[in-house]
Formats: C-alpha cells, sequence, structure tokens
C-alpha cells in the first residue's frame, strides 16, 4: 500500500487547526451566556474585551492580506464579534447609561461592527493596491520580474 506521508500530515495538521480554530473562536460564547443568564457582567474586565476586539481586527486584517485559509479569516471576526457582544454586555447590565436600554445598546454594537468592518476593508484594500503598485514599479525598473518579486517577499 502507498501511503504519501506528506498528505497525511497535510490532513492531521488541517484537521488539529480547525479544531482549534473553532474553540478559539467560541471561547466567548460561554461567558456571554453567563452574563445574560445572571443579567450581570460583575468582575468582567472592559479593556480585556476591547484590546481583544482591536487585536482580533488587526488579526483579520493580517489574515486577509496575507491569504490564510478561510477558517483562519473567519476566526478573527468571529472572536471580534464576540468580544464586542460581551462589551455591550458590560454596558447593558454595568453601565449607568445603557442599563436596561435594548435600543441604545443594539445601535451601538451595530455601530462597533460597522466601523471595524470598514476599518477592514479600508486597510486590506488600501495594502494590496499599495503592495501592486510595488511589485508592478519594481517590474518596470528590472530586467527580471521574477528576482524583485522574490526579493519584497
Amino acid at each position: 500500500m502507498n501511503v504519501n506521508h506528506s498528505s497525511s500530515f497535510v490532513i492531521l495538521e488541517n484537521t488539529f487547526g480547525l479544531i482549534g480554530l473553532f474553540i478559539k473562536s467560541v471561547q466567548l460564547v460561554p461567558q456571554a451566556y453567563k452574563n445574560w443568564r445572571n443579567k450581570s457582567t460583575g468582575g468582567l474586565s472592559f479593556a480585556m474585551l476591547i484590546i481583544w476586539a482591536l487585536s482580533s481586527v488587526f488579526m483579520g486584517i493580517y489574515s486577509i492580506v496575507i491569504q490564510l485559509s478561510i477558517p483562519l479569516i473567519i476566526q478573527p471576526q468571529l472572536f471580534t464579534t464576540l468580544s464586542l457582544i460581551c462589551f455591550v454586555q458590560c454596558l447593558y447590565y454595568d453601565n449607568p447609561y445603557f442599563i436596561g436600554k435594548k435600543v441604545k445598546t443594539s445601535l451601538l454594537f451595530a455601530c462597533i461592527c460597522i466601523v471595524c468592518a470598514v476599518f477592514q476593508s479600508v486597510s486590506t484594500f488600501g495594502i494590496r493596491v499599495s503592495f501592486n503598485i510595488i511589485i508592478q514599479d519594481a517590474v518596470v525598473h528590472s530586467p527580471s520580474a521574477n528576482t524583485i518579486y522574490i526579493n519584497l517577499l
């Protein structure tokens, strides 16, 4: 029986990678459920949730720009959304300006999500356009485009 070990390892890598990505993506679901069930976010740090959401936005840009696999592109988006849900829960349950105000809190959540999506889209587009301009400039000024492209990477 002819077994290709490299393809077996690729399948194994992808399987474990997808399982890890799924678990990392949904790690905030129990916290969001607990917040909702208890109607409180006592002990949950605003700063931690904002840092997680911001880091995931930038990780999303990175994963899109370098064209990682689809699960690696989706994971930061999902984690950003879950972080923002927990952040908005902190406002809804514990902030005097938002306590019990579903419409106000929902609008804030929607606005933050839109800002994050627009920032990611504009950043990704800008980086890709800049990279293409650099590549085109290198091709025009070089007798061998392959050499320049390899040097840029």
